[in-house]
């Protein structure tokens, strides 16, 4: 399968600056205690968006590891609708 190009995780959504509670971050944590930061931005669904964005690396990863674990099986379905969702989270569906 291919190798994703992006930030690598855990991916984690918390408050920039506490006097702007709109703007929340969604970064990588680094093995050092660092941060790369992902993006800052203004979230309508506010942070039960950015936990699901935050999550994203973590359900993608698991989303490949049940296809591979469910291909062939009575599952199919379920199975091509996860790889087209793949694709797309990697990019390749874009023509």
């Amino acid at each position: 399968m291919k190798t994703s190009k992006h930030t690598k995780g855990p991916w984690e959504a918390f408050i920039w600056d506490k006097n702007k509670p709109h703007e929340i971050a969604i970064g990588a944590t680094q093995a050092d205690g660092g941060a790369d930061h992902v993006c800052i931005a203004e979230f309508k669904g506010g942070m039960a968006d950015a936990r699901l964005i935050a999550a994203a690396p973590d359900l993608l990863e698991s989303l490949k590891q049940l296809t591979l674990l469910l291909d062939g099986t009575p599952y199919q379905a379920s199975v091509d609708i996860a790889k087209r969702v793949i694709a797309k989270a990697e990019g390749r569906d874009e023509k």
